[in-house]
């Protein structure tokens, strides 16, 4: 492996930025550098790529040996060192390996760009290997390409079915038509359905036109409530009159079973009726002439009967006459002739009688043999079953065929049918022998054993149970007429799903051509078709017209639309596509293009596809996809300059500089002042985590700072920020400003953070320096009667006490950063002009001047003018103005009084030689300012506390008598109380100055409870003699991100008073509890003890201001609390009412 290239850090960061997917690599193939969206596109991480070779990790994968991908990329690669240009690959499928299966792949296909990077001697010592994945592209042109196949087959099943369904409807047995519209419009009609109107043309009218004999008869309401409603109709045996012959005379009597349903559209709406039927009008006249025949029988059975008993009574008759005979034998011998020819009238009568009878009983038989005939030819099942066991005493050859031959005269239905039980049938059986009614079934299913497979099988029947009756009425059987639709039922159902699905292929078709259409006018892909060899336009679309406005393309070849595309070298491509049918894919390929009204040509660039267009096999054309890339390209070579631009930039930086990746935080750049910020070298820490190369920080939060920007992806300012870091060997204090930049991929996510950091640990020195000795020299000079600023090198005052609010009528504050020449007034200022150059200059003055500093405000003044040097360089001076003014017109006075002139001469000496005094002493005072200042907070307890030890030696040492007197104890007392104020004034100001020097505690989150139950111990004592009750409640805040120290200071103080200042007329209760806003934290304090008068609500918080006198107290507590809490950015407030009690808020920022 040869030595690899390693790109400075900064332009690592930039690069891997890069929006799209690139790879650096070295002449050996190695990969120095990627991409953020090349790692997304090839499901890798960085640290698995870099430093590797690109063919060692990216294989090709054995499942797919055509795509020969990693043969194809190493030939462009070799031809880039080659030749030193730019190579493009078609697209090329080069899988890349599944990282959560390992020995399996991810498809991919690429559009790939190799450009070298040359030296400057012109070879090559670097390649950028750039892809886009187009898989989306290709795997959408594949779907679509099966989506077409699938069309085509569909297109074809669908014929197929649709002339299958065609050759059904037309060959089956039964009458169908299909209705379309609320006309019911003839659609279809199948060749059994025609045969009821012969030569009678129905497709195409309405029914009512073509059939108007049906007027009068239901079917027209059937059909319309069929179509309104939806819901199908079943007719069984429903009388339908048609003229069958056209004649236009006799209506035809037909009975027939039929079925209307609604046919529906996509959308779910009825658009028409389908029509099966089937006529039954022979059932119909066999059912009728069995009841006939059984009335004949009925009625010829009651003749007979009659017959029997005229036989009877004549036989009677004659037992009667042979007996008359016997007794009276003369009288038979003379009626014996009339007898014997009664005899032979009425045996010819009984002959005939018995004649006839015999004869009706013949016809009768041949009456049943005919039935059964009639019954046996009938085309459905018939059976008549007697008794409530409904045994058979007969059936047809189908119902025997129905039974699986298993029917016999004399059993009952359930043993011949034993399957029929369970499902109910004989159930109905009952229920119509037991009421009387007979029952009607349409396309029943029932399951019926199979002698073939001895299994049942679905079957579907229309039958009629009728009841049998007897001459009295009383039902003695039942009449079973079955007819067989299973094959109708079926037929409707294939019906039905074939028309389903029809409609449903008709209706993605149409849908799928819609979606087609739409997609090419919507799509945001530039799209045409041009036709023949010259490439004449046929089609464009409006994003592709939109590339060359004004120009008519449709119609013409692309070199009398586009001339400028030949030189270019697009027709050549064009008629190369067109001549071997090969897709060319163009990446990024620049166009000049000719603009109107003498506007200069406009440099456009596109990628773009060309495919051959075939038609029965042969090419006729050529399809366009393009995109207009020009901004891309446009914006890439702006980042290509800028990234130069940065890689000089990052180098001369004056700041120090860094990127820390996410989440370890490892230092992947880092430039020489980060380093040097660090205690370190770039070599020691580059490739590191954070806390791994710099230990020292780790409990100094920059770690949290850095997880919080992660989390939020905000950037974090901040400004005089401490760390402790490595100087000479031992850790020192620095301060910093720095900036945490999260820096984010395409989808958002933090990656790295970039830390831009500056040392200002001088300037803030030397700051704070500045502002600890304005604030003691504020304290000191405040309570002087002397004028005592500080002018810088432009004249402008950067001190002043507060003596200039009584000359000047402005707060010292407020003439900060104001030349002098504003301040005290141009007159004025002229007169002391001389004196502040010279003072500029380095030179000590004493002057007395007379100051006119404004109409009706002269003052005579006594000026020491004190240089400020450091580092041998006068940055300003102290100017100390003591005013004269009395002194002067006290002197004029004397002057001009002779005879006060002694006496006066001898005040004035010893009053200049006091000021002078005084005025010496000032001088020394400004000329050690910062040591004064030390000295007046911590220097001068030793001299109070020699004061207060000298007085204690001057009381023993006095004379007892003078004790006794009043005078000297009661002076003793009091200097001795003053020496004690004194003291607490300065231990005070030391608080005061302490406070101010601790603005930049450390914040950390601090539990809250934990605080308040220290401060409850420490004033326990209070608490108990006062027995004063504390409610806490801060579950809301379990911990405020504070200063510990600065916490507890806020609730001691606000806790204390609360207790110190209690109403004597109650026991003090004091609530504790805090709530929360979006930016606080809000600590409560309220207690129900004597109260404030707010009026004054500006002194409450002022040092040394007190509204309460009875308990001692320093007057500084408050003001303390006020400004610990605005210092970190919150605030205070308080509501009070006089004897009621007190409620103090702080709010901390969150």
């Amino acid at each position: 492996m040869s030595d690899l290239y390693s790109p400075p850090p900064n332009l690592l960061a930039v690069f891997n930025s890069l929006p799209g997917a690139y790879l650096l690599l070295s002449r050996d193939l190695i990969m120095e550098a990627v991409s953020d969206a090349y790692l997304e596109a090839t499901l890798t991480k960085r640290e698995d790529l870099v430093g590797h070779h690109i063919f060692e990790l990216f294989p090709d994968n054995p499942e797919a040996p055509e795509a020969k991908g990693k043969t194809n990329v190493r030939a462009s690669l070799e031809q880039v060192i080659a030749t030193g240009k730019p190579h493009e690959l078609a697209r090329q499928q080069y899988d890349v390996p599944d990282p959560e299966k390992a020995g399996h792949f991810v498809e991919r296909h690429w559009l790939t760009r190799n450009i070298p990077v040359l030296d400057a001697q012109g070879q090559v010592y670097q390649i950028i290997h750039s892809v886009v994945n187009v898989t989306a592209a290709v795997l959408a042109e594949k779907k679509l390409s099966q989506s077409e196949s699938r069309e085509k087959a569909a297109h074809a099943q669908a014929d197929l079915q649709e002339q299958q369904l065609h050759n059904i409807l037309m060959q089956a047995p039964a009458l169908i038509c299909i209705f379309q519209g609320p006309e019911h419009v003839f659609k279809f009609v199948n060749p059994p359905y025609q045969q009821l109107v012969g030569e009678r043309p129905l497709v195409g009218k309405p029914i009512a036109e073509v059939m108007p004999e049906l007027v009068g008869q239901p079917i027209f309401g059937l059909l319309h409530k069929v179509y309104r409603t939806g819901e199908t109709y079943y007719a069984n045996e429903m009388l339908v009159q048609l003229d069958h012959e056209n004649t236009g005379q006799e209506l035809g009597e037909n009975y027939y079973n039929f079925i209307y349903q609604a046919t529906r559209n996509l959308a779910g709406e009825v658009d028409g009726i389908i029509v099966f039927a089937y006529e039954v009008t022979a059932q119909v006249a066999a059912r009728r002439q069995v009841d006939i025949s059984r009335q004949e029988v009925q009625t010829l059975n009651k003749e007979l009967q009659a017959i029997n008993e005229e036989l009877q009574v004549t036989n009677q008759e004659l037992t009667s006459t042979n007996q008359k005979l016997e007794k009276a034998q003369h009288a038979l011998k003379q009626l014996n002739q009339v007898l014997e020819a009664r005899v032979d009238d009425r045996t010819l009568a009984l002959h005939a009688a018995l004649q006839k009878t015999e004869l009706q009983r013949e016809q009768l038989r041949e009456q049943q043999n005919k039935l059964q005939l009639i019954l046996g030819q009938v085309p459905a099942a018939i059976a008549t079953l007697e008794g409530p066991e409904h045994r058979y005493n007969f059936f047809n050859d189908p119902y025997l065929a129905l039974s699986g031959d298993r029917a016999q005269l004399g059993l009952t239905v359930t043993e011949v049918f034993p399957e029929l039980a369970e499902q109910g049938f004989v159930s109905l059986l009952d229920q119509v022998y037991a009421t009387g009614f007979p029952f009607v079934g349409t396309e029943k299913s029932l399951r019926l054993y199979d002698p073939n497979t001895g299994k049942l099988k679905q079957r579907y029947v229309d039958f009629v149970y009728q009841p049998l009756r007897n001459d009295f009425g009383q039902i003695q059987g039942i009449l079973a007429f079955i007819v067989d639709v299973t094959e109708k039922v079926e037929a409707r159902q294939q019906a039905a799903a074939l028309q389903a699905e029809l409609i449903a292929n008709a209706q993605k078709l149409i849908q799928e051509r819609e979606t087609f259409y739409q997609v090419f006018e919507l799509t945001p892909a530039a799209i045409c078709i041009q036709r023949g060899p010259e490439h004449r336009y046929e089609y464009v679309n409006a994003a592709y017209q939109a590339f060359f406005p004004g120009r008519e393309l449709l119609g013409r070849t692309v070199a009398e639309a586009l001339p400028e595309t030949v030189p270019a070298g697009f027709a050549g491509l064009l008629n190369k596509v067109y001549q071997t049918g090969e897709t060319y894919f163009g990446q990024e390929a620049p166009l000049l293009l000719e603009q109107p009204d003498g506007k200069p040509p406009r440099e456009m660039y596109f990628t773009f596809t060309y495919q051959a267009y075939r038609e029965n096999g042969q090419i006729v054309g050529i399809s366009t996809f393009a995109y207009d890339v020009t901004q891309q390209v446009q914006m890439r070579q702006q980042q290509e300059a800028q990234q130069k631009q940065l890689q000089v930039l990052f180098e001369q930086a004056p700041v120090a500089i860094a990127v820390l990746r996410n989440p370890e935080y490892v230092i992947e750049v880092a430039n020489p002042l980060v380093a040097a910020l660090w205690g370190r070298i770039p070599e020691q820490v580059l490739g590191k985590a954070l806390l791994e190369a710099l230990p020292e920080v780790r409990d100094q939060g920059f770690k949290e700072l850095l997880d919080e920007v992660v989390r939020t992806g905000t950037p974090f300012v901040a400004n005089e920020v401490t760390a402790m870091l490595p100087r000479n060997g031992q850790l020192e204090k620095i301060y910093l400003n720095f900036v945490y930049q999260p820096l984010q991929d395409e989808q958002g996510q933090v990656m790295s953070v970039a830390a831009v950091a500056t040392d200002v640990s001088e300037q803030v020195k030397a700051r704070q320096a500045s502002e600890a000795s304005t604030q003691q020299l504020r304290l000191i000079t405040d309570s002087l009667p002397v004028l005592i600023g500080y002018l810088d090198q432009e004249e402008k005052y950067r001190f002043a006490n507060k003596a200039y609010e009584s000359w000047f009528h402005q707060k010292p504050e407020d003439l900060l950063n104001r030349p002098v020449r504003q301040v005290v007034g141009e007159t004025a200022y002229r007169g002391v002009k001389q004196y502040i150059d010279r003072a500029l200059k380095g030179e000590r003055l004493d002057f007395e001047a007379t100051m006119p500093y404004r109409e009706g405000f002269t003052k005579h003044i006594r000026t020491s003018y004190v240089p400020d040097l450091q580092n041998e360089k006068v940055v300003g001076f102290y100017t100390l103005v003591q005013d004269i003014t009395d002194q002067v017109e006290a002197r004029r006075i004397v002057e001009a009084s002779e005879r006060k002139a002694t006496a006066l001469a001898e005040n004035l000496l010893t009053a200049n030689q006091e000021l002078q005094e005084a005025n010496q002493q000032l001088v020394r005072v400004n000329v050690d300012l910062d040591n004064f200042i030390y000295t007046a907070s911590h220097d001068l307890k030793a001299p109070i506390l020699n004061i207060e030890g000298l007085m204690e030696a001057l009381s023993d040492q006095l004379p007892p008598d003078s004790l006794q007197t009043e005078d000297v104890p009661y002076t003793l007392h009091l200097i001795q109380d003053s020496v004690q104020r004194f003291k607490r004034t300065i231990d005070h100001l030391t608080e005061i100055t302490k406070l101010q020097k601790e603005n930049k505690a450390e914040v950390t989150p601090v539990d809250l409870a934990a605080i308040i139950s220290d401060v409850q111990l420490d004033l326990a004592t209070l608490i108990q003699t006062t027995q004063a009750q504390i409610e806490v409640d801060v579950r809301n805040c379990p911990t405020i991100r504070f200063s510990a120290k600065n916490l507890r200071s806020i609730i001691y103080n606000l806790l204390s008073n609360a207790i110190k200042y209690h109403s004597p007329k109650r026991t003090p209760l004091i609530q504790i509890y805090c709530t929360g806003t979006a930016e606080y934290q809000v600590l409560t304090v309220a207690d129900n003890g004597l109260g404030m008068d707010l009026s004054g609500k500006n002194k409450l918080f002022t040092m040394f201001k007190r509204l309460h006198n009875h308990v001692e107290g320093s007057g500084i507590g408050l003001y303390m609390v006020k400004k610990i809490i605005e210092n970190a950015g919150g605030k205070i407030e308080v509501t009070s009412n006089v004897e009621e009690g007190s409620t103090f808020q702080v709010y901390f920022r969150r």
